[in-house]
């Protein structure tokens, strides 16, 4: 049985005059006499029928043995933010928690956060893709696929996240707590370019390290598997990055985990990034 972390997202009622209000009953009655003729599923991400998106995460800490306390933190980052130093290392939004079995996400804080700070590319259709982290002193998870919609502050959710078990306003989703483990993992180092620091990385997390002699030391990370990605910045005394300059990110062999060799080979060019301000001449 998969570890759970139980996810509802609250939505904000929209008032309609009475007349509407009960025409909407009718028809969303009509619609589930019809649905259930067919044998379909109602269920639409992330949204309750006449009440919005969620405006609200509300994270419930579980595992296999039930309900978790916590100590450590909720985190937000955008789907495609790159952690390394001279990127963008630190989340957008952090919400500690202290001995709490849940933490609280609200829509109206990823909405005042400026654009700047969102990665081009993790945004879409005026969707703000992001993923959520929780860490805690000896579990933690990474959950991807959500994203806000800023123009009218709610969060949509991925099919991925729907639950037949529906509340009046909420949509709970389900997620892996896992325990914290140690990665390790190597390449070669003729692969190398040996005046430059190499980091691995995990986009949309805060999950970094650099390289020791082609070694590389996930100290602390949700048991899984990951699809892990490479950079190379000039190292300290080499100078910075023309302003003309990019950046290549590299994938990977293979994914990464704690219970297999990781032995990696770079497979080409995943990305070329623009040089982040820090890191220019």
């Amino acid at each position: 049985m998969h570890s759970l972390c139980h996810y509802i997202f609250r939505s904000s009622f929209r008032q309609r005059p009475v007349a509407a209000r009960t025409l909407a009953t009718r028809t969303l009655s009509a619609l589930v006499a019809v649905c259930a003729f067919f044998g379909c599923d109602m269920q639409t991400a992330g949204t309750s029928v006449g009440t919005g998106n969620p405006t609200e995460i509300e994270v419930a800490f579980k595992n296999d043995s039930g309900s978790v306390s916590i100590t450590g933190t909720m985190e937000v980052y955008a789907a495609t933010q790159i952690p390394v130093p001279g990127f963008s290392p630190d989340p957008l939004i952090r919400v500690p928690v202290s001995g709490l079995s849940h933490a609280t996400l609200q829509a109206e804080a990823l909405a005042a956060l400026p654009d700047s700070l969102w990665p081009a590319t993790s945004v879409e259709n005026g969707l703000y893709r992001f993923n959520v982290v929780v860490t805690g002193e000896t579990e933690g998870s990474i959950l991807k696929g959500f994203a806000l919609r800023k123009d009218s502050g709610d969060f949509v959710l991925e099919p991925k996240y729907e639950n037949t078990a529906r509340h009046p306003g909420s949509a709970p989703v389900r997620g892996g707590m896992e325990p914290l483990v140690s990665i390790a993992c190597t390449i070669d180092t003729a692969m190398l370019v040996s005046y430059y620091d190499d980091y691995l990385f995990l986009y949309g997390t805060g999950f970094k390290v650099k390289a020791d002699a082609g070694s590389f030391v996930f100290p602390s990370i949700p048991k899984g598997e990951y699809d892990a990605f490479l950079l190379s910045l000039p190292g300290r005394g080499q100078g910075g990055i023309g302003v003309d300059d990019s950046l290549l990110v590299y994938g990977l062999s293979m994914g990464i985990a704690a219970d297999k060799p990781n032995v990696l080979a770079l497979t080409g060019v995943q990305a070329t990034v623009p040089v982040p301000e820090p890191l220019k001449h």
